[in-house]
């Protein structure tokens, strides 16, 4: 149950280090997302209804083919009308998007087998990799099957595929024509995460369509459902999935190729399995060989990416990332520290050498804060250079898959874009989100 440590990115690297000694103390790696990271259409000189409700679309649906969708409640009428399009075309697909899921993971499986036989033989996870696809029967015949299903559910709903289809073609227009920008996909995406009304993943798209029409109603918060009898049964199979969607979630957010903090998987591997046993365990006798089937089904999923990844010159943004957080404590330092001065100054006004004090704390202060802009625009142009470079490879959506959803990765490209839309700077309330 252990994810591989690899040591490609370590061996070959394009000797991207910091030349800055103020950002070299090894720390862990603990950014926040900003309190303030909202979306907000003001200035935008196009003000066509349609093309309103088109960006909505478009950043509404940015997780649009997973099989638990992640929404929040609209704020206005295009955001609404443009969620209630998107769910209705969505739910016409949720019978494809499961197929499609199913062949993706099979093949997963198939893929897997078939690389590792050759690279690594002996590896112990093969027969276990053996037996699942076995417990499927004749693989290809399956894998036809599940196409033959895929082809007539998209012919049952060309509509819905064609909704799709267009809105793909939207979005890179309106990027390319700049009505769209990164930024505010990411801000978007960040609000949705922040507001999700489905964070447990217990709503399916008719339930999520319902709640957004008003014909039902949210459920009450987990904290007052504790004390109420459980009214769904939970069967075996719901516990195992839901187990392993939170796992894959875990690795996708926490786990670095940069970092390689692999063993932060194994740890919350075997927390997770105890988690559920003490839950479950009683209900489901013997739930605990399945329960670790399906961490190591995830960690050799995530394996079989990193490997697909092969070698090559890319930059290293380990030590990038440390000295982001190196820095910012030495930022929270050094407000501590001015905020001291500056107390002692308002207390003598006429001090020039307390004045002075501060002017010069102040000073420092500004200058660490432009040595961290600079050190975190380098980190994410390189993460961004990496991320062309595999996609160049053919290797695109395997990096997407380990890095896309990376916590630190996302929350810097989020800030990154706030330091742009403000001139080089960040707002004062984020710096205090930051260290706080």
């Amino acid at each position: 149950m252990y994810i591989t440590p690899t040591s490609y990115l370590h061996k070959n690297y394009s000797g991207y280090t910091t030349k800055n000694a103020n950002y070299n103390t090894r720390a862990g790696l603990n950014i926040k997302a900003n309190s303030c990271d909202t979306v907000s259409f003001t200035g935008v000189k196009v003000i066509d209804p349609k093309v309103l409700k088109n960006k909505f679309a478009i950043m509404l649906s940015q997780d649009r083919w997973a099989e638990k969708l992640d929404i929040k409640m609209p704020e206005c009428e295009e955001e609404k009308e443009a969620l209630i399009e998107f769910l209705t075309h969505r739910k016409a697909l949720d019978g494809y998007t499961r197929l499609t899921n199913e062949r993706g993971r099979i093949l997963l499986h198939k893929n897997w087998l078939s690389h590792v036989k050759v690279k690594d033989p002996t590896n112990p996870y093969i027969k276990d990799s053996e037996e699942e696809l076995a417990k499927r029967g004749n693989i290809e015949a399956v894998l036809n099957t599940l196409d033959k299903k895929i082809a007539v559910a998209k012919s049952k709903n060309i509509q819905a595929i064609k909704y799709f289809e267009n809105l793909n073609k939207l979005e890179e227009e309106y990027t390319a024509s700049k009505l769209l920008k990164n930024n505010e996909l990411a801000k978007f995406w960040y609000q949705i995460k922040k507001n999700n009304i489905n964070k447990d993943h217990k709503y399916s798209t008719q339930e999520l369509l319902d709640i957004v029409q008003g014909k039902k109603a949210i459920e009450q918060t987990e904290e007052v459902q504790k004390i109420k009898p459980v009214t769904k049964k939970i069967t075996r199979k719901d516990v195992i999935n839901e187990l392993g969607e939170k796992y894959e979630q875990f690795l996708r957010e926490n786990i670095s190729i940069y970092l390689q903090n692999f063993n932060e998987a194994n740890i919350e591997g075997r927390r997770i399995i105890n988690e559920y046993l003490e839950k479950y365990n009683v209900a489901f006798p013997g739930l605990k060989k399945q329960l670790i089937r399906t961490v190591e089904d995830n960690i050799r999923k995530y394996n079989f990416k990193v490997e697909s990844l092969g070698e090559g010159q890319y930059y290293q943004l380990d030590e990038r990332h440390i000295e982001l957080v190196a820095g910012l404590k030495l930022i929270k330092n050094k407000k501590a520290e001015l905020a001291k001065l500056q107390k002692t100054a308002n207390k003598n006004k006429d001090d020039k050498k307390a004045q002075a004090a501060v002017t010069k704390a102040e000073k420092s202060l500004a200058k660490f804060q432009r040595e961290w802009i600079k050190a975190l625009k380098e980190g994410v142009e390189a993460e961004a250079a990496n991320r062309e470079m595999f996609t160049a490879k053919g290797k695109g959506d395997a990096y997407d898959y380990l890095m896309g959803k990376n916590k630190n990765v996302v929350t810097y490209k989020k800030i990154y874009a706030l330091i742009k839309e403000n001139k080089g700077k960040l707002p004062e309330e984020v710096w205090e989100s930051l260290i706080s």
